[in-house]
């Protein structure tokens, strides 16, 4: 529960980030250097302390180690390799940078899209991200950008700079030719036309008086019987012809019109090939088509000639192309009218010469691409600094940075702890950096913050560790091997389970227990992993509750506060719904409906055909038992002339249902709680006002009812069936206490909603289900268990157990560690190694607990 444990461990394996966005200084001018102190420097001089806790510098470095030491180490070296892209770097590039970090987006269309409080929060969480990392306050990010922009302006010069050819790196012309071959570069140009079904297609076919027949599509020439009577084994040479170019042509665009009126641009019936293959609404690159299906862009790149090819290859499907799509069966025909696809598997020239065959503009595009993938992946990116560093002599000489920099344990290396000042802990070029070059350098960056973690176990230990691990012992032992109290056999018992099932899965054959702990948790040794991790988290829940006691009325406030917004939005509704999207790529995905909906010429027009759509969609649920999945088969097999869902059709919307609460357990419904965070607003706020419609007293008997107004989100638009959910009553807090009961009377509440009363009880109720079982809550702070009525209850878990709970977190931890540390004495005030005064350690750690307390109000907003 600490701040700055970057530790994680994911399916087995250790994956580190190692900060590629970092750099020196923060929100104070004064620089430090390390030259006038002597080397024999005493790392146990005490630099902090109160009554109960000493913090010795020590202890501060090794809070640098287990957290983010490798990120501190790395800026330093970089910083220094890198020097001469300083010089360069312009304020534009540091904007962008910053730009980049704020929206993951330099793309200015897409932020100016973000709404007003989207924008707001994620410059929010930004300024609170450089502030936790040290360097808040205007304009004190820059040296963080800056290291950031010479890292990227190095790998660029891998890629593009002539002089760095010999990395191996560099975009050439071939690397451009091997980036098309093996991404499937090029466009066909098509006249594709998708159907619902197989019979859809047929059907248009038999209309137009053509059949499929031996590879190719003919014309039914037979004048006594119509095609449709005709069985298909009588077909055959005598009644029917081939078609020319010209006139298949004619035809497909004849489909094309027919199947798309309405929703695409109609095409010219005499449009010539030169006239089709401009138009964009035509043009499909190999990967658009993969993202359809692959075996239709197998289809039309490698099974199809094209129209404009001088070859007798077939170059249009004869028969219905079949594609499975999101749980459904689509089908194409298609013809091709061009492809612009090279062969460059053999390429061997220089940039002018492929500009040659592929044309400048797709050149420039593909160079972009590759530029553009490689500067987007970190692990490219780290990769080729780290062989950057190593070119520079780079050596790390400290046994645990080494873990954390290559993920292998170190051959050549023993697993001490280098901790006297003078240890040199990493060589480069003629240059070495040791434990107080490291420890300066860290401190100056963020040194507050390295104190508040480093006192948390000396912290909580005072606090409330006999209450745990003393109880019922002659001599409270923190020796945690003579330790013999439950909570400690039982972390004994956690220990030895953990290596047990790491022999079991065959991690302890390549890897020591204690290189894995120290991986996995930041633990060096069997013993800090004991009282760091087991003992500290054990303690951890008893200190947030001591700091809710300590500001329980600020803290009934906020949750009071916090739960308006789930009276306010309140529903509780069992789903399904009708998503009416549109797919205009035609991969089987709704598109960006909100984008859609901007671009259309005709809005109003549009919005009465949808209305009309939902009007005709529930006067056929009414006639069919209110099956949706009925209304999406009969939808699926109408065709585009279909008395009642042809014009639908024809505009190119398309259905599915869903079941809303599939993701939800049996115990649950769709709340506002449990989908105000996982939604879009706009679709939450449109399943809130289904409810306010359900519990008018017209409606409040029906098994279900529907959405008047369709809801739109950015998938499309939600006709939703909506039935009670299993809290369709809001739950009432509502409670008298009769004169023989035993309960508080903390819990009498005249009105529905939660009373500040219940929630002040309900704090010291809910600490019992928070701490190990081991734990007599009830001895620690000579109370009970606070006893409520089971109706009661089930409304305070309801409403009260996620925001109860959100304060046992980081956040408020570091909070309530903020308020202890302030009462401490700075002792060492030399500034040799950390020019941090008390004020500025206040003001620093102040701060934090702002945005540690924001951290837990925010996911509530």
């Amino acid at each position: 529960m600490n701040s700055l444990t970057k530790k994680i461990l994911i399916l087995g394996l250790f994956i580190f980030i190692t900060g590629l966005l970092v750099a020196c200084g923060n929100n104070k001018t004064t620089e430090n250097t390390t030259e006038d102190i002597v080397d024999d420097f005493n790392m146990d001089t005490i630099y902090y302390q109160d009554d109960y806790y000493d913090i010795t510098y020590s202890d501060l470095y090794n809070s640098i180690i287990v957290n983010d030491g490798i990120d501190r180490l790395l800026e330093m070296v970089d910083t220094a390799l890198l020097s001469n892209y300083f010089d360069d770097i312009t304020q534009a590039e540091i904007e962008e940078k910053r730009e980049k970090l704020i929206f993951d987006t330099n793309d200015q269309d897409e932020i100016a899209n973000m709404d007003e409080d989207e924008v707001t929060e994620k410059e929010t969480a930004y300024e609170n991200g450089m502030y936790v990392l040290g360097y808040g306050g205007e304009d004190n990010d820059i040296p963080y950008l800056k290291l950031s922009v010479a890292r990227d302006k190095y790998i660029t010069d891998l890629l593009t700079n002539e002089d760095f050819r010999d990395k191996n790196l560099f975009i050439s012309a071939k690397s451009v030719a091997e980036y098309y071959e093996n991404t499937n570069q090029g466009s066909v140009d098509a006249i594709m036309i998708r159907f619902d079904s197989r019979s859809d297609a047929n059907d248009l076919l038999t209309e137009n008086n053509l059949v499929s027949y031996h590879g190719e599509i003919r014309l039914y020439t037979d004048t006594e019987v119509a095609l449709e009577d005709q069985p298909s084994y009588k077909i055959d040479n005598t009644n029917t012809e081939s078609l020319t170019d010209e006139e298949l042509l004619g035809y497909f665009i004849g489909f094309y019109n027919e199947v798309y009126q309405g929703s695409k641009p109609a095409l010219s019936e005499t449009a010539t090939i030169d006239e089709l293959i401009v138009n964009e609404d035509l043009n499909y690159s190999y990967s658009d088509l993969q993202e359809i299906d692959s075996s239709l862009a197998r289809l039309l790149f490698d099974n199809l000639s094209a129209l404009n090819e001088d070859s007798e290859d077939i170059f249009y499907t004869y028969s219905p192309h079949k594609v499975e799509l999101r749980n459904t069966s689509k089908y194409y025909l298609s013809l091709n009218l061009n492809r612009a696809h090279y062969d460059l598997s053999d390429f061997d020239g220089d940039q002018s010469d492929l500009k040659a065959i592929i044309g400048d503009e797709l050149y420039d595009d593909l160079y972009q691409e590759i530029y553009d993938k490689n500067m987007n992946d970190n692990s490219f990116i780290e990769k080729h600094l780290k062989s950057f560093r190593e070119d520079n002599g780079f050596e790390i000489l400290d046994y645990y940075l080494y873990l954390d920099y290559e993920n292998v344990v170190p051959e050549d290396i023993e697993a001490n702890n280098l901790t006297s000042f003078s240890d040199v802990i990493v060589r480069y070029d003629d240059k070495e950096i040791t434990v107080g070059d490291l420890l300066t350098h860290s401190l100056e960056q963020k040194g507050p913050l390295y104190l508040l973690h480093a006192a948390q176990l000396q912290v909580l230990r005072y606090h409330h560790y006999e209450d745990v691990y003393c109880v019922d012992q002659d001599i409270c032992e923190y020796d945690y091997t003579k330790n013999e109290s439950a909570a400690m056999n039982a972390h004994m018992s956690e220990l030895f389970e953990l290596e047990s099932s790491l022999e079991s899965q065959g991690y302890l054959s390549y890897l020591s227990l204690e290189d894995y702990l120290y991986l996995a948790y930041g633990a060096k040794s069997e013993k800090a992993m004991i009282e760091n991790n087991y003992v500290k988290k054990t303690l951890e829940p008893l200190y947030i509750y001591d700091y809710v006691l300590e500001n329980k009325d600020e803290v009934v406030n906020n949750i009071d506060n916090l739960i308006q917004a789930f009276y306010d939005n309140y529903f509780s509704l069992d789903a399904n719904h009708i998503l009416i999207y549109v797919d205009e790529n035609n991969d089987g995905n709704p598109d960006d409906f909100e984008e859609y909906y901007r671009e259309l010429d005709n809005q109003s027009a549009f919005d009465d055909l949808v209305n009309n759509f939902r009007d005709d969609i529930e006067a056929y649920l009414s006639d069919n038992d209110d099956n949706l999945s009925s209304f999406i088969d009969e939808y699926e097999e109408a065709n585009q002339t279909d008395s009642t869902w042809g014009d639908y059709k024809q505009a190119g919307l398309c259905v599915l249902t869903e079941d809303l609460n599939r993701n939800l357990s049996e115990e649950e419904s769709l709340s506002y709680m449990n989908t105000y965070r996982n939604y879009d607003e706009s679709f939450v706020s449109g399943l809130s006002d289904l409810y306010d419609e359900y519990i008018k007293s017209s409606n409040k008997d029906k098994d279900f009812i529907y959405n008047q107004e369709l809801i739109e989100s950015v998938y499309g638009l939600h006709f939703i069936k909506a039935e009670k959910g299993l809290n369709f009553d809001i739950p009432s807090a509502q409670f008298t206490l009769d004169e023989d009961d035993d309960y508080s009377s903390m819990l009498e509440n005249e009105n529905e909603r939660i009373s500040k009363s219940q929630i002040n009880l309900y704090l010291d109720y809910r600490i019992y289900k928070i701490v190990n079982s081991y734990i007599d809550v009830s001895l620690i702070y000579e109370m009970d268990q606070p006893s409520i009525p089971e109706d009661l209850l089930e409304t305070l878990n309801f409403f009260l157990a996620e925001v109860n709970d959100s304060y046992y977190t980081i956040g408020y931890l570091n909070a309530a560690m903020v308020d202890e540390l302030l009462s401490g004495e700075l002792v060492d005030q030399s500034n040799e190694i950390s020019s941090f005064t008390k004020a500025e350690i206040d003001e620093f750690m102040l701060e934090l607990k702002d945005i540690y307390i924001y951290q837990i109000t925010s996911q509530f907003d």
